[in-house]
């Protein structure tokens, strides 16, 4: 079968959607012997050499938003000769072949105040047309797949969950040394807290500057990911708080160098108020570096009994979940040796035969 894949996020820099597309593909490369994956790229990743290797590539025919969304996805599944299209988020009006959508939160539902309005007004629309023409939708997590049974009355034989895994890049191995030369690099202390992930307001960033801002001992923020929408605002609130060198922003950090940054951290800190999977909580659990995450089903999903948890909607428990993972030498030992054992219960063949399941039955 030959499964035509929108992977349209490779090279932009796009956190998890981007992570997510690129293990898909590898995993079904290598593990699902009767599905080709062909991925839908954008002309430029193909140029830059920015390609899963040893996956046939298509180029997208046009760049903008609206014009690949709406014909180039379609163009280029029909020049892929494809039978089926694993679209995410979006399916085109006019489709050649059938398809299963990935929707991997639906943020403008549950925390629609986080969003400018054009942009929630424009994710709800397309998502309903999307749910409309595929033939099945794919979810990171138990909790979305219940979310969007609840707010768009689907029915559960619909949906199916393919959780991604973390790259095998993100060990607890990464040699002293080489964690040496990253903090060199970003000119970052010994100790740090770090936060990777988009800048938006439903992260919490705030709230986990003030924590750290309250505890006079706490090492510092180190924030780093894609700048996204309301980011100029959440980045004034961070700077408005004068914390000096108690907080770092970087630039976005690179496949090569995220995850010595992760593992060289103190603890690595994900405190959102809503969340579709948490990919920075799994790939921190995989390098067996402590983690402080939002009390939300999503990441008791992806984090199991492996993380410090707190509730991420209220100040006090923030700090006081923070101090304890920090002052606490027992608990972090207990979390860096259970981390990497619940980050190995995702793996690229869980992946590779859930989605492989989810195509076949989509064409049966």
């Amino acid at each position: 079968m030959r499964v035509a894949i929108d992977a349209h996020a490779i090279g932009t820099h796009a956190g998890g959607n981007e992570t997510y597309v690129r293990g898909l593909l590898a995993a079904l490369r290598d593990h699902a012997e009767d599905i080709e994956p062909i991925a839908l790229q954008s002309q430029s990743s193909i140029d830059n050499g920015d390609v899963v290797s040893s996956v046939e590539t298509i180029p997208i025919p046009y760049a903008a938003t609206p014009l690949r969304a709406l014909w180039g996805i379609a163009s280029a599944t029909k020049k892929a000769r494809a039978d089926l299209l694993h679209a995410q988020y979006f399916v085109p009006p006019n489709c050649p072949v059938p398809s299963v959508v990935s929707i991997h939160d639906i943020a403008w539902r549950t925390c629609p105040d986080t969003l400018p309005r054009l942009l929630r007004i424009r994710l709800e629309l397309t998502t309903r047309g999307s749910i409309r023409r595929a033939r099945g939708i794919l979810t990171l997590t138990d909790a979305v797949s219940e979310e969007i049974q609840q707010h768009y009355n689907v029915d559960t034989n619909h949906i199916d969950v393919v959780a991604p895994y973390p790259d095998p890049i993100f060990a607890p191995t990464i040699p002293d040394d080489v964690q040496n030369a990253i903090r060199r690099k970003h000119d970052l202390p010994s100790e740090y807290i770090l936060y990777c992930g988009a800048m938006q307001p439903r992260k919490n960033l705030v709230r986990l500057a003030r924590a750290i801002a309250a505890l006079p001992d706490a090492p510092p923020l180190v924030i780093t990911g894609p700048r996204i929408w309301r980011t100029n605002e959440v980045q004034h609130a961070l700077e408005q708080m004068n914390l000096g060198d108690r907080l770092r922003l970087l630039d976005y950090v690179g496949r090569d160098d995220l995850p010595s940054l992760m593992r060289a951290a103190t603890i690595v800190a994900y405190i959102p108020s809503y969340e579709g999977f948490g990919l920075p909580v799994l790939e921190a659990l995989a390098c067996g570096t402590p983690v402080l995450a939002s009390d939300i089903s999503s990441l008791r999903e992806v984090a199991g009994k492996a993380a410090q948890f707190c509730d991420s909607n209220d100040d006090n428990a923030v700090q006081v979940a923070l101090d304890t993972l920090l002052q606490d030498e027992s608990i972090r030992s207990r979390l860096e040796q259970e981390g990497p054992e619940q980050a190995a219960q995702f793996t690229p063949l869980s992946m590779a035969k859930s989605a492989a399941k989810s195509y076949h039955q989509t064409l049966s």
